[in-house]
């Protein structure tokens, strides 16, 4: 009977981990919320918009060895899109642009690794 407690138990470890993958809730980097940035926002407006500060969710970053991004340059890189914002000497949104990102299709290993940081 501890046999199948086990594989009872390890079954539902699997599913419940499965169901929070399914829920997990998608990149607030998205076209949508680009639309909400205006110019003259704070860099703390920004972020609190796109979820937090600057970074790459899809990975695979190249590298920029051949161009250098100004401090005042942030950009949020995410699965539907590459949003970049600079900021004035005030710390104030001037130019803020988008482009389509294309990513293949990740995973469900692969995305829970990245989770993960592993």
């Amino acid at each position: 009977m501890t046999r199948r407690r086990l594989l009872f138990g390890l079954l539902a470890a699997v599913v419940a981990l499965a169901v929070v993958v399914m829920l997990w809730p998608p990149s607030a980097i998205n076209r949508e919320n680009k639309s909400k940035l205006r110019h003259g926002m704070t860099q703390a407006e920004v972020e609190a918009i796109l979820g937090g500060p600057a970074r790459d969710e899809v990975g695979g970053k190249p590298p920029r060895f051949l161009v250098k991004i100004p401090e005042n340059q942030k950009e949020w890189i995410g699965p539907e899109c590459k949003i970049t914002v600079v900021f004035n000497e005030d710390g104030r949104a001037g130019a803020i642009s988008s482009e389509n990102v294309s990513v293949p299709p990740e995973a469900m290993l692969e995305k829970f690794r990245r989770w993960l940081r592993l």
